[in-house]
């Protein structure tokens, strides 16, 4: 870039004998191109943000550990779905944390940082045999959006070198899959990173994708293929049982 500059300035006085109007008109070329290299080195030589998923059980206790890495639990949403297309208890595993690790990798501090994610819960859509809609066969099944939710995460001042660790989520087998999904970073002024459009769709930068345990597992068990995919007869047990065991309670004055 400084060599193309050198060019414009000589060739901006080659002309300058020649026409007067031309070397205007250069000369503001000039002042463009230096210009847009100075926001681009000063946008460049700023913080380097980076985002990571932390995806584990035991990620808080090492936290209690660590007086580097902050954490912050105001972005922390619970997440328990019921009915039909969602596994059942019984498919239910040990809890994890979805967290987002923010962190400046930059020489120099960032300021007015700005964070935009969006996370997609997916459940079950499932066919079942029209011939014999009692049973507990599942012939065909699909996932489908649930919900979405979005986290704009805010921080007005990260110094170099600084972690810091946002939690999100408590996952623990609840639903099929679940998609986070990055969709905007600005920080000092300048957008970093922005979701883009192909073809009127939105091309979608996936940070965290999770997927059940029991997903894509064919156990050659209807009843426990039937409780992960969320069954509505399974559900319309548990909700019976649930029910009687409430009453029974109540009835015992417990």
């Amino acid at each position: 870039m400084d060599k193309v500059v050198e060019l414009l300035v000589k060739s901006v006085g080659i002309i300058d004998k020649a026409d007067p109007v031309l070397t205007i008109v250069l000369a503001g070329l000039n002042i463009w191109i230096v210009y847009r290299v100075y926001k681009f080195t000063q946008k460049m030589s700023q913080s380097k943000l980076s985002l990571s998923p932390e995806f584990t059980a035991t990620v808080f206790e090492r936290l209690k550990r660590d007086d580097k890495l902050d954490y912050d639990e105001e972005f922390y949403i619970d997440l328990d779905f019921i009915g039909e297309g969602f596994p059942l208890e019984n498919c239910h595993h040990g809890e994890e944390t979805l967290s987002i690790k923010l962190k400046n990798r930059g020489d120099l501090p960032s300021t007015d940082i700005k964070i935009l994610l969006e996370l997609k819960v997916y459940k079950t859509q499932i066919e079942y045999d029209p011939q014999n809609l009692d049973s507990l066969d599942v012939i065909g099944e699909k996932k489908e959006l649930h919900t979405t939710k979005e986290f704009v995460i805010t921080k007005g001042y990260m110094g170099a070198d600084e972690e810091h660790l946002f939690k999100l989520v408590g996952i623990y087998g609840q639903f099929r899959e679940s998609e986070l999904i990055l969709k905007e970073i600005k920080a000092n002024g300048h957008v970093y990173f922005k979701e883009k459009t192909l073809n009127g769709s939105p091309k979608q930068a996936v940070i965290h994708h999770y997927k059940h345990p029991s997903l894509n597992i064919s156990t050659g068990n209807s009843q426990k293929e039937a409780s992960f995919y969320g069954h509505r007869l399974l559900w319309e047990e548990s909700e019976n049982l649930k029910r009687e065991e409430e009453e029974f309670a109540r009835g015992s004055g417990w």
